[in-house]
């Protein structure tokens, strides 16, 4: 319908040229200014990454690279100084229930069975060999008051012992709890800094082809 066909072909093409080139241009700007937005993120996130590997580095350095092994161990001692600790309590009230027994020299067959229902630990072997009693139940002879107050004595300054290492062992092991636990948050934080710049790594690739 054009009075010259050819020339009005021309100039449409010629336009659609123009928009076809704009968009090409406009594309590739887009595409510009996304890839030096990702380079950037990139460069942020391989900073990220080798500051937060320093961190773990310079805390296994500074601490141990084996924190939960470390917090296994010393969890172990303490729960068995809190049990030595318990059993010299139960000890120095059987004790104490000794020396009341024998300063009212009451220490007969009846004060005995008295004394082994209220602390069944004078059964035990090992309490038996504090005093030098037999190992044998049915025997049993009351030692001299002076005797017990001695060991008594002992006792106690074995509690006062156990109850400072009881006390350290529990600073220790919140120590190493603290330390694993900023272990454990290290080793996330290094994980997920890598994923982060493994992907950011691809989209680079991909948007540059």
């Amino acid at each position: 319908v054009h009075i010259n066909p050819s020339r009005a072909a021309q100039i449409a093409n010629e336009m659609m040229n123009i928009i076809i080139s704009d968009h090409i241009e406009k594309e590739k700007l887009r595409s510009d200014v996304q890839i030096k937005y990702l380079t950037g993120i990139v460069a942020e996130s391989l900073l990220e990454l080798d500051q937060i590997r320093t961190d773990l580095e310079s805390f296994t350095i500074n601490n141990s690279s084996m924190p939960f092994e470390n917090l296994a161990a010393a969890s172990i001692i303490y729960d068995r100084a809190k049990q030595e600790l318990e059993q010299t309590n139960v000890y120095i009230n059987a004790i104490n229930e000794m020396i009341n027994i024998t300063e009212s020299k009451e220490t007969n067959a009846s004060a005995y069975k008295f004394l082994n229902e209220k602390h069944p630990i004078v059964d035990n072997v090992k309490f038996r060999r504090i005093f030098g009693q037999s190992e044998i139940i049915s025997q049993w002879t009351w030692p001299k008051l002076e005797t017990i107050t001695a060991i008594s004595q002992t006792m106690r300054d074995r509690k006062k012992g156990l109850e400072n290492d009881v006390y350290n062992y529990k600073l220790n092991t919140d120590k190493l709890t603290v330390a694993a636990n900023t272990y454990s948050e290290l080793k996330r934080k290094v994980k997920l800094a890598e994923a982060t710049y493994t992907v950011l790594i691809e989209q680079v690739k991909a948007q540059s082809m």
